[in-house]
């Protein structure tokens, strides 16, 4: 963070005392081995693709997630290495904010364990209690960004951060760190937190600052990376503590990985706190190379900035972290908590709640951003076409698409059923037997993990089958089953129309008569309060939702695709029409994307089987 109104750097416990290393003991630091790291053999996967960034499936992701600072002061002031738990409960806390990165900052003299770092948390014991942690977050599923926040050229203890890494440690710093890390490939370098107050020559190519000792440049942490043989992404903060990338690509680093991303920090005090200059400064940057943004904040109290700055961040796929989350004060932190249950703050509600909308994914959301994509299945080739995205032939004659995100990365993958042998084929994934012929595929988040489960319903019997889950008699032949988060919960409760009364029974929930005989359902948050309202499509009249309006939108033959399609949280009334292969969003564009015979991917599968047989 910059020094305006908060801050860290003021976490500082009285009584520190400053003893410096002599240089032997620096060099011994260099060149020992580092301890291997417990991350056994891990799941997650981060790389950089272009300009997104990729899970081990290939499907893009973007990093949404907290800082959690203390590493890189409490191990300096003396008192520990952690301010605040780090056990499996303070994890599980940060995780329900659905969260899928955590970044750590960390400091180079405690790593190295030099200029006279207490023992107990310097060297061995710090590098052995930082990869425990990131062990504990890997296991909860979470990746994890590296950050070098805390540094000092020579012997002085590094008890803050300076306008630039130093040549005598940082180097060395990272030497050590990539070791350590190197067979982790769900972590990411943030080479240093927020260079500033030097040119960008001196950025890239290191420079003697104005305190008389010497920086090192970017390409030189790069090169310490690389030459240990890692091949992580590497994330690098312009100047103007990070909130300056104006001149970031001119002067980017050679990375022969070319696992490059740049960071970026921003608050309403920094710089490039405006939609202008997000549009020009940050924007051509997110064009060539992801951008993760490693500190959002506002000293307010508040959430309006954060709030304007995720919803242009979520529209251009560009990650941003919070800070931070520790239980200080909502404007010096600034703190996204008042107790590590997760508790908020007034500035960390508006955070917590928009990431709860985001975790609550928009049908047919390829890319990850938060909005639902325009695309179509065709049948006659089984290729899947998206709009502004990929191209992509998978499956084959009978199959049926069941888009969802079955691996919890945030973004839909591509899947298909196969009613002939009860299979399910994820594009990059698993395939499973789940299910046999004439059951209908229902996919959904039922034990609220994140991810898609696999699920089918079975008309002959009104059972519902959910794998790892219940198997449940619920409905009867001719219901239409309509899976949705109708109490809110975060989880996906089974739930059917009944097409000749117009009655939609919710396990566990109300029986409630709405719609017709030969209306649609089409459930969905159209008020964007994180419930599943009620709503049928009535292909001759209108859209009515129950506790809403009554619109007006389309015509008969007109295909119902509800989606979000602008990203704000809520479900937009929209239409495919099959005829012309045009998209109708109301409040929104009109789209020419498909054919006769292309099946529109925003209308989940169990309605569009039983509706359009």
């Amino acid at each position: 963070m910059i020094t305006q109104g908060r801050r860290h750097e003021a976490r500082r416990r009285p009584g520190l005392g400053v003893v410096a290393s002599a240089a032997a003991i620096v060099a011994a630091t260099l060149f020992a081995a580092p301890v291997a790291p417990a991350v056994g053999a891990p799941v997650l996967s981060v790389s950089v693709q272009g300009n997104t960034l990729v899970d081990g499936s290939g499907s893009h992701i973007r990093l949404l997630g907290v800082n959690r600072s203390g590493a890189e002061y409490a191990c300096a002031q003396g008192w520990g290495i952690f301010d605040g738990p780090t056990d499996a409960a303070s994890i599980a806390a940060m995780k329900s904010w659905h969260i899928n990165t955590v970044r750590v900052p960390l400091n180079e003299d405690c790593w190295l364990g030099i200029n006279g770092v207490n023992a107990p948390y310097g060297g061995a014991n710090y590098r052995s209690a930082i990869g425990s942690y990131v062990t504990a977050l890997h296991n909860a599923g979470l990746l994890v960004i590296l950050d070098l926040h805390w540094n000092a050229p020579g012997a002085t203890l590094a008890t803050g951060q300076q306008v630039m890494t130093d040549a005598d440690h940082s180097p060395a710093f990272w030497t050590s760190v990539a070791t350590y890390f190197k067979t982790d490939p769900a972590v990411i370098f943030d080479l240093y937190n927020e260079p500033h107050d030097i040119p960008w020559p001196c950025w890239r190519d290191g420079c003697t600052t104005s305190g008389g000792w010497q920086a090192a440049g970017m390409q030189s942490l790069v090169d310490a990376v690389r030459s240990t043989g890692a091949t992580q992404p590497v994330l690098l903060g312009g100047l103007g503590w990070s909130s300056d990338l104006s001149q970031w690509l001119t002067y980017k680093p050679t990375d022969p990985a070319n696992q490059t991303a740049a960071s970026f920090h921003v608050y309403n005090f920094s710089g490039c706190s405006t939609s202008a200059c997000w549009a020009s400064a940050v924007g051509p940057v997110a064009a060539s190379v992801p951008v993760v943004t490693g500190e959002i904040g506002e000293n307010d109290c508040v959430t309006a900035f954060i709030a304007a700055y995720m919803a242009w961040a979520d529209t251009n796929g560009v990650s941003y972290l919070g800070w931070t989350w520790n239980t200080w004060d909502c404007s010096s932190g600034p703190a996204l908590i008042s107790a590590y249950d997760g508790t908020p703050t007034s500035f960390g509600i508006g955070f917590r709640d928009h990431l709860a909308a985001l975790a609550r994914r928009a049908p047919a959301d390829f890319d990850g951003d938060g909005a639902s994509d325009v695309a179509v299945f065709r049948p006659s080739t089984n290729t899947w076409f998206v709009r502004r995205g990929a191209t992509v032939v998978f499956g084959t004659s009978g199959d049926i698409p069941v888009p969802g995100d079955y691996d919890g990365n945030r973004s839909a993958d591509m899947a298909v059923f196969r009613p002939s042998t009860g299979t399910w084929f994820v594009r990059g994934g698993a395939t499973v037997v789940f299910g046999t012929s004439g059951d209908i595929p229902a996919p959904g988040d039922y034990d609220g993990n994140g991810t898609t489960d696999f699920a089918v319903f079975r008309p002959s019997t009104g059972t519902w089958y959910v794998q790892g889950g219940a198997t449940v008699a619920f409905g009867t032949s001719g219901d239409i089953p309509v899976p949705g988060d109708y109490d809110g919960n975060g989880t996906t409760d089974l739930a059917v129309f009944r097409p000749s009364t117009g009655t939609w029974f919710i396990r566990g929930g109300a029986t409630t008569a709405w719609g017709s005989s030969g209306d649609i359902p089409v459930p969905g948050d159209y008020d964007g309060n994180g419930t599943t309202d009620l709503a049928v499509f009535r292909p001759t009249t209108a859209w009515f939702v129950r506790g809403g309006s009554t619109v007006g939108w389309g015509t008969n033959g007109d295909v119902p695709a509800p989606g979000h399609y602008d990203s704000n949280g809520s479900t937009d009334i929209a239409v495919f029409r099959p005829s012309t292969g045009t998209w109708f969003v109301r409040g929104g564009a009109t789209v020419g994307w498909g054919t006769t015979g292309d099946i529109a991917l925003a209308l989940p599968a169990a309605i569009r089987l039983v509706a359009f047989p």
